[in-house]
C-alpha cells in the first residue's frame, strides 16, 4: 500500500466496488493536499486575488498600510481618490483581444486504410481522365468533348490542379461530414464564450482547461473552473501523466439527493448536514424538518467528483469448434477455466465517483459509461478532463497576470503619492522686505504710506514705491518684492515618471506595445517596424495561443471519438438531425464504416484582416489586368486557409497568364496567316496584270498586223485602179 493509502489496481473486477473507489477517493484527496505546489483548488484564495487584480477591483487597505495611512485619519491623505487606478485592466483587454481574435479551421483528415485507398483510388480516376482528354484533343478536339470525359463542376483541369486540389482542396467525403459534427457540436454548446472564458483563465491563472461528455446522447462541452481542481502529481503541461482528475464544486443537499437517489438514507442527508453546520454560509443548526422539501436540503457541502484510471482483466476462450472454425469468446467477469484454451489480457478502464469531502458517503460510483476507445487503440482511453499550464513545473503554474501584479501594486502607490504631492503643494508667493517698504513719504505735510498700501498699488497697478537707502543713509541690498515659486515640486515629476516606467513593464510583459493598441503610432512608421512589433507582442502571448490551441484540438479529436460511438448506438442523428440537415443525416445513415474509420485532427490558422486585405489587393491588380476571373476572386476571398489561398491566386494567375500568352501567339500567327495571304493575293493580282498586259501586246500586234494588211490591200486596189 502506497503512503497515502492507494488501493491496488491489480485485484479482480469483482473487488473494484464502493469500498475500494471511496479508498481511492480519500486517498487522492491526501495526496493532493500534501502538495506543496500551488495549484488548483490549493491555490483557490490566491486565485480570488489575482482576479480582482485584473478587474481592477483589489483592495486598497494594504495600500494606506505602506503608506502609514489609518483608515480613519483626517489629514492630507484623505483628500485624495483612493480609487484604483484601471491601467491593468486595459492592458489585459488589449492582451485577451488579440489572442481572441486569432481564429481556426478544424480540419478532419481520414487516416485508416479504407479512406486512403478511396483518395488514391480518385486521384487515380482523375488522373486517367484528364491525360486521355488531353491526349484525345491532340487527335481530334472532338473526341475529347464526350460527356465520360467531360470536366464535371469541382473537378480539375488540368494536372498541376490536380495536384494542387488534392494537397489544399480535396476533402474526403467522411471527412466533411466529421468537420461538420465536429462544427456542429461546438455550437450547440457555445464554445465561442467557453473559448474567452479559458483564454481568460489562462492568462490570470497560468492553467485552464475544459471537460466533455455524453448526457442523454447529446456531446457537452463545458470549462472547468482552476479553482475547483484536483490532480495527482503531473510533471508534463498537458497533465496527460495524471492518474486522476476531479473537482470540488458545493452542491446542496436537494442536487445531491436528486442524482444520488436511493444511494444514500434520510438518516445520511441529516448526518451530512450536521458535518457542515457553521461552514460555507450555512446555519448554525440542522433544522428538525425530514423529507421531501426539507429545510436543511439547502445546506451547501462539498463534493469532489472524480475520476480515475484503473486496469481491468478479460477473459479470452480460443478454441476450434467441430466444424474447424476457430472461436474467440471474451468475458468480462472472470471465468472458470476448465482447459487451457483461457487467456487473460488486460485494459485500461475509468472509474467515476462523488465523494461528499471529509465523510464515509459516495454515490455515482463505478465504471466510467462511454469511455472513449480509438479503432487503433481498444485497450486504452482518457480521460474527460483536458488541462493545459504553459508555463508549468514541479506543481506551480506562471501567469502573466501573477507577474504584473507587483507592478501594478508600484504603479497604485506612486499614484497615491502622485496625487498627494499635488494636493500639498503651496501656490506661487512673494517675500517682502518691510525696512524697504515702511514710511514711505509721499511729498509735504508729513504724509507716509504703510506697507498695506505699497502692496495695494503693487498688485492693482504694477506700480512698486520704496526706500532706496536703509535708515543708515546705505543703498539697499535686498529687493523689497520677490516672487517664490513654489508649485509643483521635483517629487510630482518623479512619481509621474516612475509611473511610466512601470506602465513600459507591463508592455513588455504582456506583449501589448504602442503598436499593437494603437496609442502613439507615427504614421510615418515602416511596415517592417509595425511587422516586428507585431511578432513580439504575439511571442509574449504565444503561451496562451499554445493554450487555446491545444484545448481545441483535443475538444475536436474526443468529438470525432464520441460521435463514432454514438452513431454506433444509433443516437447520432436522432440528437443532431436538426443541426446536421437532411442530407448529412441520410449520408450518415448509409455509412455502415463510419465508426469503423480513423481520423486525424490538425488546426488551421485562418488569415486575419491585414492578410486577407493584402491578398485581396493583389487578387484585384491581377483581375484589372485580366489574369484572373470573378470566379477566381470569389473562391479566393472565401477560402479561410491563407496558404491555400495564396496557392489558389497563383495558380490561377499562372493559368490565366499562359492562356493570355497563348491567344497573344495565336493572334501573331493569325496576323502572319493574313499577311502571307495579303502578300500572295498582290503577287497573284501582279501577274494577273503582266498576263493581262501581255495579252493587250499581242492583241495589239495582231491588230497592228491586220490593219498594216488592210491598208496594203487598199494600196494595191488603188495602184491597179490608177493603173
Amino acid at each position: 500500500m502506497s503512503k497515502y493509502g492507494y488501493p491496488s489496481h491489480l485485484v479482480s473486477n469483482a473487488e473494484k466496488g464502493k469500498n475500494w473507489i471511496l479508498k481511492y477517493c480519500k486517498a487522492a484527496y491526501k495526496e493532493y493536499n500534501s502538495q506543496t505546489g500551488k495549484i488548483f483548488y490549493g491555490n483557490r484564495f490566491n486565485y480570488a486575488t489575482i482576479r480582482d487584480y485584473a478587474m481592477g477591483t483589489q483592495s486598497i487597505s494594504k495600500y494606506k498600510k505602506m503608506l502609514d495611512v489609518s483608515e480613519s485619519a483626517n489629514d492630507s491623505w484623505l483628500n485624495i481618490d483612493w480609487s484604483v487606478l484601471p491601467i491593468v485592466p486595459r492592458f489585459r483587454r488589449l492582451a485577451l483581444s488579440k489572442v481572441t481574435k486569432r481564429s481556426y479551421n478544424v480540419v478532419c483528415t481520414p487516416i485508416d486504410t479504407m479512406s486512403e485507398q478511396e483518395i488514391t483510388r480518385h486521384k487515380k480516376e482523375q488522373e486517367i481522365k484528364i491525360k486521355t482528354r488531353e491526349q484525345l484533343a491532340t487527335q481530334d478536339p472532338m473526341l475529347s468533348k464526350t460527356p465520360i470525359l467531360m470536366r464535371e463542376d469541382g473537378e480539375p483541369e488540368d494536372m498541376e490542379e490536380l495536384e494542387l486540389m488534392m494537397a489544399f482542396t480535396y476533402k474526403h467525403k467522411m471527412a466533411e461530414q466529421m468537420e461538420e459534427i465536429i462544427s456542429s457540436v461546438l455550437h450547440l454548446n457555445g464554445y465561442d464564450e467557453i473559448r474567452k472564458q479559458i483564454i481568460q483563465d489562462c492568462f490570470d491563472y497560468g492553467v485552464c482547461g475544459i471537460r466533455e461528455f455524453v448526457d442523454n446522447g447529446r456531446i457537452k462541452v463545458r470549462k472547468v473552473y482552476p479553482e475547483n481542481i484536483v490532480t495527482s502529481y503531473a510533471r508534463r503541461r498537458d497533465f496527460a501523466d495524471v492518474q486522476h482528475v476531479g473537482e470540488i464544486t458545493l452542491m446542496s443537499i436537494a442536487d445531491i439527493k436528486s442524482m444520488a437517489g436511493s444511494d444514500l438514507s434520510e438518516e445520511q442527508y441529516v448526518d451530512i448536514a450536521e458535518r457542515y453546520i457553521n461552514k460555507y454560509n450555512n446555519p448554525s443548526a440542522v433544522p428538525p424538518q425530514r423529507g421531501i422539501g426539507a429545510d436543511y436540503e439547502t445546506f451547501k457541502i462539498p463534493v469532489l467528483d472524480m475520476e480515475f484510471f484503473s486496469v481491468n482483466n478479460l477473459d479470452v476462450e480460443s478454441r476450434i469448434d467441430k466444424r474447424g472454425n476457430k472461436i474467440t469468446r471474451v468475458y468480462k467477469k472472470a471465468k472458470k477455466r476448465k482447459s487451457n484454451n483461457y487467456s487473460t489480457t488486460s485494459y485500461k478502464v475509468v472509474y467515476k465517483a462523488m465523494w461528499i469531502l471529509d465523510t464515509e458517503y459516495l454515490f455515482n460510483y463505478g465504471l466510467q459509461t462511454n469511455m472513449k476507445r480509438k479503432k487503433t487503440s481498444l485497450t486504452d482511453t482518457t480521460l474527460s478532463y483536458h488541462l493545459f499550464a504553459p508555463e508549468f513545473n514541479d506543481m506551480r503554474a506562471s501567469s502573466i497576470m501573477e507577474q504584473v501584479i507587483p507592478i501594478a501594486d508600484s504603479i497604485q502607490l506612486n499614484w497615491f503619492k502622485l496625487q498627494n504631492a499635488i494636493a500639498t503643494s503651496r501656490p506661487k508667493g512673494i517675500q517682502i522686505a518691510l525696512d524697504a517698504i515702511e514710511n514711505i513719504p509721499l511729498g509735504g505735510g508729513g504724509t507716509e504710506m504703510t506697507p498695506k498700501d505699497v502692496l495695494d498699488l503693487f498688485n492693482k497697478k504694477g506700480t512698486l514705491v520704496y526706500r532706496y537707502l536703509d535708515p543708515s543713509g546705505n543703498p539697499s541690498p535686498y529687493k523689497p518684492i520677490e516672487e517664490i515659486e513654489n508649485g509643483l515640486g521635483r517629487d510630482v515629476v518623479t512619481y509621474f515618471n516612475l509611473i511610466k516606467e512601470n506602465i513600459q513593464l507591463i508592455r513588455d510583459i504582456t506583449g501589448v506595445n504602442e503598436y499593437v493598441d494603437g496609442s502613439t503610432v507615427d504614421p510615418k512608421t515602416l511596415s517592417n517596424v509595425t511587422r516586428l512589433a507585431e511578432e513580439a507582442s504575439t511571442n509574449s502571448l504565444y503561451g496562451i495561443v499554445e493554450a487555446d490551441r491545444f484545448l481545441l484540438e483535443a475538444i475536436a479529436d474526443d468529438i470525432v471519438v464520441r460521435a463514432q460511438d454514438l452513431k454506433k448506438q444509433g443516437l447520432l442523428s436522432k440528437a443532431y438531425s436538426k443541426t446536421l440537415g437532411v442530407e448529412t443525416i441520410k449520408y450518415l445513415g448509409q455509412q455502415d464504416s463510419f465508426s469503423a474509420r480513423e481520423f486525424g485532427i490538425k488546426l488551421e490558422d485562418r488569415p486575419d484582416d491585414i492578410q486577407k486585405e493584402r491578398l485581396l489587393q493583389m487578387a484585384s491588380q491581377y483581375a484589372m489586368n485580366g489574369l484572373i476571373d470573378l470566379e477566381d476572386m470569389v473562391l479566393i476571398e472565401n477560402t479561410d486557409n491563407l496558404k491555400k489561398a495564396q496557392y489558389i491566386l497563383a495558380y490561377r494567375y499562372k493559368k490565366r497568364k499562359k492562356e493570355k500568352q497563348q491567344e497573344a501567339m495565336m493572334q501573331q500567327q493569325s496576323n502572319a496567316q493574313v499577311q502571307q495571304q495579303s502578300a500572295a493575293q498582290a503577287a497573284q493580282m501582279q501577274q494577273q496584270v503582266e498576263m493581262q498586259k501581255q495579252q493587250f501586246e499581242i492583241q495589239m500586234a495582231q491588230l497592228k498586223g491586220e490593219l498594216q494588211m488592210q491598208l496594203e490591200t487598199l494600196k494595191s486596189e488603188l495602184k491597179a485602179k490608177s493603173e
